[in-house]
């Protein structure tokens, strides 16, 4: 694909202006050192959209919002401030009268102090049972027997702690809104499984879907790549090299933090090209926004 654009430029070109470029953008792109892109900060952790997240702000659409940076820079365009408006609401919510809905339904949460398991479930299995002396209530709870059981119902959701979900209708995926205790969380979760309990809790939903209009307003005007900061930079400063502008440009990313690198879709040939590559990158390098877009909207 690239060579064969690569000849055309060739070919149609007496004087060979985009040959040097073209030559030094691809070896460039396949040699480049790229950094590992990661979920929580640990090596175990790598960003990887085709397994579930255990958080739900690793979902890929709450990255494309949480991730295009609105206060590092000033919309300088109606372009830019269109891309802006369309991610501020690619999502929608609503909020859903109290459901029972059954513990073993859910797949994730908020918030742990933990590494990404992937699902709440593989959490669970990972813990070791054990015994552990809780001052408060003058109480051992090992997270076993059904006194241990009903105590951390009790402690988890008839006190406050967990009395929200999240919905994701495009991945129909439930989250817990939970701020801590997150190892109880999934000790409860594991022995509501393995001991056919099918408890069930009444939960406030957000429901969160996608906003179609403004969903393909991005798919169809815009590129973005889900990149470290490292490989921003890198990237940001080759495309500008053929004179590729640089949407919502972030001007100093940090090395290992999530960045989306925005352009215009399609400004020519060669840069469809380079999309198309960059997208062939092993998963921990970049992931291209359209490609995630068009999976939810038209599949």
């Amino acid at each position: 694909m690239l060579n064969r654009n690569k000849h055309h430029l060739i070919s149609n070109d007496d004087k060979y202006i985009f040959h040097n470029k073209f030559n030094d953008i691809i070896h460039s792109i396949k040699h480049f050192n790229y950094v590992k892109m990661k979920y929580t900060g640990s090596d175990e952790d790598i960003l990887d959209f085709g397994k579930p997240s255990m958080f739900w702000s690793n979902d890929p659409v709450e990255i494309i919002i949480r991730h295009t940076k609105k206060r590092d820079c000033k919309p300088l365009n109606d372009k830019e401030n269109i891309l802006l408006v369309s991610i501020e609401n690619l999502k929608k919510e609503k909020i859903e009268e109290k459901q029972y809905l059954e513990i073993s339904n859910f797949s994730g949460l908020s918030a742990a102090n933990d590494y990404d398991y992937g699902t709440i479930e593989k959490y669970g299995n990972s813990l070791i049972p054990r015994k552990e002396w809780d001052e408060s209530q003058r109480h051992y709870y090992g997270f076993e027997t059904d006194d241990d059981y009903k105590h951390l119902i009790d402690e988890l959701f008839y006190s406050g702690s967990i009395n929200a979900a999240i919905l994701h209708t495009w991945t129909k995926r439930l989250y817990f809104v939970n701020s801590s205790k997150s190892h109880r969380l999934a000790a409860l979760y594991r022995q509501d499984i393995s001991q056919n309990r099918n408890t069930k809790i009444s939960f406030k939903i957000y429901k969160r879907e996608l906003n179609i209009e403004f969903g393909k307003m991005i798919f169809e005007n815009y590129t973005g790549i889900i990149t470290t900061g490292s490989t921003y930079s890198f990237l940001a400063e080759k495309l500008k090299s053929i004179d590729i502008k640089i949407l919502l440009e972030v001007i100093h990313p940090e090395n290992d933090r999530l960045y989306i690198l925005w352009v215009e879709k399609s400004q020519n040939e060669l840069l469809s090209d380079l999309i198309e590559f960059i997208s062939s990158l092993p998963s921990d390098r970049c992931y291209i926004i359209s490609n995630i877009l068009e999976k939810y909207l038209y599949h």
